[in-house]
């Protein structure tokens, strides 16, 4: 547990300097609290002892506290001779404002720096999270839900910043006022002290009980509500599925259900973290009450070291050391509960991109002439995908892969841009290995349209120039209309300025579809990726669309994962796969009359292939 909050405070490093001046205000905090509390028994001997008398010490030390005392009552007296005991006590009255006035300010400095330190930590690590999930592999989107990412980029954050984060606080100016309170305790009464410090663990071995269950219920109730959120997230986006199979009962009573699991460890994590405050607050009263007995015994048996005045005070430090050590107990149960939360997060952060980009990159060839696959393998976990690929792709040329569904069509595709990593094997780029690449750089070649079109909740123009943000206007008109979608972007509320809405909602999927076309063309790339661009068209801008791609293509290396035969009737060469493996190489026409796998979908009437 500590270990973990320990790595959550290294975010700390980079606000030194405010750690820094906090200490500095601490200090002060903790100097002021103690003087306003040292001026209390003056002020209050000047009001109710009017018999006050003492003799001034032979010898003052630090290290003997009844000398101290004795030489503080002395100057009291003297001053007190000196200027009346009505005059004192204006002064007294004046100082106890100024201490405590000064005591606030620093009070407050030490949360005005302590803002600048958590807000800072809570986000750096949102900064750290974002930027390491774009770092990571598709394949570990495709392994995690998506409402668990999302609970661990707020709920959780959120988690680290009210409980380890927040902590910071409790564990840094608690200890410190509490040492310091306990002390003052000590030089006014060792015994007195010593009898509360016997009492005092009680209390921390009845908080720590309760804080050792909020990790694990924490942990479990951080789970549940990921699960949540995915069920959520998926019933929403497929809400045209649920409601055309009218399941809308169904997915109720699959929400409720987790819905209520969620609520009940809730209620347990909830319960436990109430119980620190009354079950503190109860043995506070019961240590206060012993401390009363005792301390009122003192002065009734007449102890010289035990007055009325020294015995309110000592009431009122030990009245102000029971907050500190109630929020140490408070902040420790804090951290069980957010120590969950912490390990979430850091295995997030722990899994290591798969894709390394090289330290000393080489330079993309200019106007390359090849690319080859070279007895290439890969596999999702166990499951192998592709095998003994062996494939050359030269410079201008149309590929099309074919294949019934699962064959590894998109999967051969996407290695090629490095969005996953092959296992075995190598692919080059004029006999130099991709991996020898700056892979941004490097992706900067590519344009692909994937099969489901993705669009970002912004303008239309911002989506056609998200690969090329300093694009002008011009430009996006001019890819728009090579994709035919210029026509119906007029007809818009807003023309080009017009939002598209949450994953492209405002616009029907041909139309998405065209708009990422026309974002694959403002990029100008060299090699093209189309995973079925046009499968979302009508057969009239389908037609448009295929003429204005091939226009496109022509002069640049086009892989094209086709599903229907007019995709790919005038691909240069069509790659048949099967089961992982590339089983025929050729032309349309040489395929359609070699009578294997091709073949038997040209007998099916030309309808679409699976996909």
């Amino acid at each position: 547990m500590f270990r973990l909050s320990l790595r959550v405070l290294s975010y700390c490093k980079p606000y030194w300097k405010s750690i820094i001046f906090m200490f500095v205000c601490l200090n002060f905090f903790v100097i002021f609290n103690l003087a306003s509390f040292a001026a209390l028994v003056p002020f209050l001997d000047t009001l109710f002892d009017t018999n006050l008398k003492v003799k001034k010490p032979e010898q003052v030390t630090f290290f003997n506290a009844g000398s101290i005392k004795e030489y503080a009552y002395y100057e009291l007296l003297m001053y007190i001779e000196r200027y009346g005991r009505m005059h004192t006590l204006y002064v007294l009255c004046l100082f106890l404002f100024i201490v405590f006035f000064l005591k606030n300010v620093f009070a407050y400095l030490v949360t005005y720096f302590l803002a600048i330190i958590e807000g800072g930590i809570v986000r750096d690590f949102r900064k750290a999270i974002f930027e390491h999930l774009t770092q990571l592999p598709l394949s570990y989107f495709t392994n995690e839900r998506k409402g668990e990412l999302i609970v661990r980029m707020t709920s959780d954050i959120e988690q680290i910043q009210s409980s380890v984060v927040g902590s910071f606080k409790g564990l840094v100016r608690h200890p410190l006022v509490a040492a310091s309170l306990l002390m003052a305790m000590f030089f006014i009464s060792w015994k007195l002290t010593l009898f509360v410090l016997l009492i005092l663990p009680i209390s921390g071995y009845a908080i720590s009980r309760v804080s050792k269950t909020l990790k694990k219920n924490a942990s479990l109730g951080q789970d549940k509500l990921s699960r949540l959120i995915s069920i959520a997230d998926e019933v929403i986006t497929g809400m045209r599925v649920v409601k055309a199979f009218a399941s809308e009962k169904r997915v109720q009573n699959k929400f409720n259900a987790e819905n209520d699991s969620y609520y009940q460890t809730y209620k347990k994590v909830y319960r436990r973290r109430e119980l620190v405050q009354p079950l503190t607050e109860t043995l506070s009263v019961i240590i206060i009450v012993a401390v009363l007995l005792y301390g009122g015994s003192l002065i009734i048996r007449g102890s010289n070291q035990m007055t009325a005045a020294l015995f309110l005070t000592y009431i009122g430090i030990f009245s102000q050391l029971l907050p500190p050590i109630k929020g140490i107990g408070v902040a420790l149960g804090d951290i069980a509960k957010g120590t969950a939360s912490s390990e979430r997060i850091f295995q997030l952060l722990d899994t290591p991109p798969t894709i390394i980009n090289v330290s000393h990159p080489l330079p993309f060839p200019k106007n390359f002439s090849v690319i080859q696959y070279k007895n290439v393998h890969f596999s999702y976990g166990e499951k192998e995908v592709l095998q003994e690929i062996n494939l050359t792709i030269q410079k201008g040329e149309i590929i099309a892969l074919v294949g019934p569904s699962g064959s590894g069509k998109s999967t051969l595709a996407d290695l090629l841009p490095r969005f996953y990593e092959v296992n075995t094997g190598e692919i080059c780029i004029d006999n130099i290995n991709i991996k020898q690449f700056d892979i941004n750089t490097y992706r900067g070649h590519f344009g692909i349209v994937t099969q489901h079109p993705i669009l970002f909740n912004d303008t239309i123009a911002n989506n056609i120039r998200y690969g090329k943000p300093q694009a002008s206007l011009e430009e996006v008109i001019q890819a728009a209309k090579i994709a035919n979608a210029h026509d119906f972007i007029l007809q818009t509320e807003r023309g080009y300025d017009t939002y598209v809405g949450e994953r492209g909602s405002k616009l029907s999927g041909g139309q998405q579809q065209r708009i990422c076309i026309a974002r694959a063309v403002l990029q100008n790339p060299e090699i093209l990726i189309l995973d079925e661009a046009t499968s979302a068209l009508d057969n009239e801008s389908e037609k448009l669309v295929q003429d204005a791609l091939y226009a496109v293509m022509k002069g640049r290396t086009a892989i094209v994962i086709a599903h229907r035969l007019s995709t790919v009737q005038n691909a240069d060469r069509i790659i048949v796969l099967e089961k992982g493996r590339i089983v025929e190489i050729g032309t349309h026409k040489e395929l359609s009359q070699k009578g294997g796998l091709y073949h038997r979908y040209l007998s099916m009437m030309q309808i679409p292939f699976l996909s």
